[in-house]
């Protein structure tokens, strides 16, 4: 979003490289640099949950949280870069920020989610074990879609 309100944008497409390339250069520099310290904090933070002698049956439901906030991450930055609009991508992170404390609520109130996480030992349910892919095969859709919408682009200015 910088390159168009810092003027940028033409001078970046002047160097030799096809918007294809463009495209995957932002994608990838863009998630690489929010993947490295997510997975961290998120293994981190599982890591504690899991080895605590009360609270590892949280330990399920904090994969989930914390993977929901990769995807939301995948369709804010698919936004931004998609429309180039500062007002879109508040838009869009506004929303998902409110989608989390509703998905927080959903996911809680599961049975085979909910019902263990007051346990002192971890249930990998079917449907924690379903949520965790659906939320990796959304983000890598997310991202996958983004790539194939800029790429096609012909118009930068």
């Amino acid at each position: 979003m910088h390159e168009r309100t810092e003027q940028t944008l033409p001078f970046l497409m002047t160097l030799p490289v096809s918007p294809r390339e463009y495209a995957f250069a932002k994608i990838t520099s863009s998630t690489v640099m929010f993947f490295i310290p997510w997975a961290l904090l998120s293994l981190a933070a599982v890591g504690m949950i899991a080895i605590s002698p009360t609270g590892a049956g949280l330990t399920p439901f904090a994969a989930i949280v914390l993977t929901e906030l990769l995807a939301s991450f995948c369709l804010v930055l698919g936004v931004a870069i998609v429309t180039e609009s500062q007002a879109w991508t508040i838009g869009v992170m506004v929303a998902s920020n409110l989608f989390l404390q509703g998905f927080l609520y959903y996911v809680s109130h599961m049975p085979s989610i909910g019902g263990t996480m007051s346990g002192k030992v971890a249930v990998w349910s079917s449907t924690a074990i379903g949520l965790l892919a659906a939320e990796f095969a959304i983000s890598a859709m997310l991202l996958v879609i983004v790539f194939v919408l800029q790429s096609r682009k012909r118009e930068f200015i």
